[in-house]
């Protein structure tokens, strides 16, 4: 069974964890995939691979329309798609009264893709960040080391946005809210999203910019040099 294999594999356990005898399973030829659904969700390992060979050529097309044909980018998004719906069955958290198993997947890749784009978003706007203190604007030619350490400070910024773990490791609440703002969400309309109030958004925000700031202090960053850091972020 090699895609229950892969699965198992990639998120570190073995093929055979909490899996019975696939030897034990009952054939599936006949019946419609919404019977695989459940059986898959008990453990059969042929009732998923019917799952995933039925369904999989879909997600793809899927996938690769939002990634502009980046195949290996669609492939991996796929890859964690498959992950969380196996996940998903196993624990019960796919309910098939619902709505129909291609929807539920669907529905998990376009998380996936949505999550990838914020991402590279967020990525591409402390890219530039970095870009921008490497011109000419921001560069002395009197002083190519500042300049160079200013580029260091943004990286190791970028570490710490992305999930970088250490004593002053952000929470996921923290997190978003950086985030989002390095996206250029604001905060209430962060606050609408989440049906929070702005008083508290601004409360995780400052918090997570207070850890950053001690952990880039501890790194032996000057608090000016933090200061203008996060700034161009912010």
């Amino acid at each position: 069974m090699v895609v229950i294999a892969a699965l198992a594999t990639s998120i570190g356990l073995s093929p055979d964890v909490d899996m019975p005898d696939p030897h034990a399973s009952s054939p599936l030829e006949g019946e419609p995939p919404s019977e695989w659904v459940p059986r898959a969700a008990a453990g059969d390992r042929s009732a998923f691979e019917r799952l995933h060979e039925r369904f999989a050529p879909g997600l793809m097309r899927f996938i690769l329309k939002r990634v502009d044909g980046n195949a290996d980018l669609a492939e991996e998004l796929a890859h964690l798609t498959w992950i969380a719906a196996w996940d998903a069955l196993r624990q019960g958290k796919f309910d098939s009264q619902r709505g129909a198993f291609s929807t539920f997947l669907y529905g998990v890749g376009s998380k996936y893709w949505l999550r990838h784009r914020r991402d590279a978003r967020t990525d591409a706007r402390i890219t530039a960040a970095i870009g921008q203190a490497q011109s000419p604007a921001h560069a002395s030619p009197a002083d190519p080391a500042g300049t160079m350490a200013f580029v260091e400070l943004l990286q190791d910024v970028r570490d710490l946005l992305f999930g970088e773990s250490g004593p002053q490791t952000l929470s996921p609440e923290e997190r978003e809210v950086l985030l989002e703002s390095a996206r250029g969400t604001s905060e209430r309309d962060l606050a609408a999203r989440l049906r929070l109030a702005p008083s508290t958004i601004n409360a995780r925000k400052q918090s997570g910019y207070a850890k950053m700031r001690r952990a880039l202090i501890g790194r032996g960053w000057n608090e000016e040099s933090v200061e203008h850091c996060l700034s161009e972020i912010e």
